[in-house]
């Protein structure tokens, strides 16, 4: 947990980060990880619609109730349908899930957000924008604030008592929702939907509600379970700095038992029903210079050493479109992607699009302007005197 105006604070927190992913690549040939995780995200999204095709009628076959969709509109669309009578939704920390808008989706229902740290910043009135470490920016005086303003609760101004308090709120939560919500960090085409967790409220929120509903996009599909696992073990690596996550759930459909003369019957201490949304989306970057986006596993690594992000990581805007123009394209990204995903090239190639549809940046514009009538992007500079403005990239 972190001041808000101390910079220094979010760097050693990283660092700490950094420690303990350096521990586990000393016993690893962390080279021959990404080249092996870069090869099967190149792979799978070559053959996705095979793949997709697979898993679609594996999925079926396990008793999944599948929804292959277009667009999140029409993923908030079939998810409203699923959820009709359900007062109380809890949900779990999902990217592709916090597309959706799903105050807007599900207005009147409460949703309840069960990671620890999407539930706190969520109560303190902010966004995270780190995918794995959303509460980077609180303090704990901020956390036990907006406990208390919005909980009616007192909390010791320590971690474990915080935690602790979290814990028993949201294990209530569960236990009363009709319906658990989370994304998937892979499909595989045998059938499997495998999430990992180091809390282990997604293997509440997936099993204790009669209905798990999974919403995820195609660009999670993989071949084979043991495919499965090198996301799962480079998303603990380069998302936390663990050898592995302390959970790994790999379901494939709704609880079931034979124990009762052997037949087999569906809704036993697990989810009675399974559903799944699956977004067709990002499928008009494949075969362009922005595939590469699609290998991303949602780690985090690249935030954890971007310059922007940990300077400005309470002002910035993330939207793509915006942030762009921010990068300083130093490649440290890159250099941490597990994925090896180039996005200081993708950033280049975006930056020159937007510029030619006049969406470049007022500061582009400014340095584009200084370089025409003083050959410089600085604009005019007496003899002898520092710019008023420096610019980069």
């Amino acid at each position: 947990m972190l001041l808000k105006d101390n910079k220094k604070s979010l760097l050693h927190v990283f660092d700490d980060y950094k420690a303990k992913r350096e521990k586990v690549f000393a016993r690893l040939d962390v080279e021959k990880l990404r080249d092996d995780l870069h090869q099967l995200k190149k792979e799978s999204i070559k053959n996705i619609k095979e793949l997709k095709k697979q898993a679609i009628v594996n999925l079926k076959n396990f008793g999944v109730n599948v929804f292959e969709v277009n667009n999140y509109e029409e993923a908030g669309e079939v998810l409203k349908k699923l959820t009709d009578g359900a007062d109380l939704i809890v949900k779990s920390k999902s990217n592709v899930i916090n597309n959706l808008n799903l105050k807007k989706v599900l207005a009147g229902k409460e949703i309840i957000e069960t990671d620890t740290g999407d539930f706190l910043a969520e109560l303190a009135g902010q966004k995270g924008e780190h995918h794995i470490s959303p509460a980077v920016s609180l303090d704990i005086r901020t956390i036990v604030r907006a406990i208390k303003e919005k909980l009616n609760s007192e909390v010791e101004e320590n971690p474990q008592a915080i935690v602790s308090f979290v814990r028993e709120y949201l294990r209530q939560k569960i236990i009363q929702a009709q319906i658990g919500l989370t994304g998937a960090n892979a499909l595989t085409t045998e059938g499997q939907v495998v999430i990992l967790e180091n809390e282990g409220n997604i293997s509440l929120v997936s099993r204790l509600p009669a209905r798990h509903v999974v919403i995820t996009s195609t660009k999670k599909i993989v071949p084979t379970i043991e495919d499965a696992m090198l996301i799962v073990k480079c998303s603990a690596i380069w998302g936390t700095g663990q050898a592995w996550p302390v959970y790994v759930s790999i379901i494939a459909g709704p609880s079931k038992t034979a124990d009762i003369e052997k037949k087999l019957i569906t809704g036993a201490q697990g989810a009675k029903e399974v559903d799944l949304i699956l977004i067709n989306d990002h499928q008009n970057l494949i075969n362009t210079p922005f595939e590469e986006i699609l290998y991303c596993i949602s780690c985090g690594a690249c935030l954890n050493f971007c310059p922007v992000f940990l300077i400005e990581h309470e002002k910035i805007d993330y939207k793509f479109a915006n942030r762009i123009f921010k990068c300083t394209l130093c490649g440290s990204c890159k250099l941490n992607c597990p994925a090896k995903i180039d996005l200081g090239k993708i950033t280049k190639v975006a930056r020159a699009k937007f510029a030619q549809e006049g969406k470049a940046s007022l500061t582009n514009e400014k340095m584009i302007e200084n370089i025409r009538h003083y050959g410089n992007p600085f604009g005019k500079i007496d003899s002898g005197e520092t710019p008023k403005e420096l610019f980069c990239c």
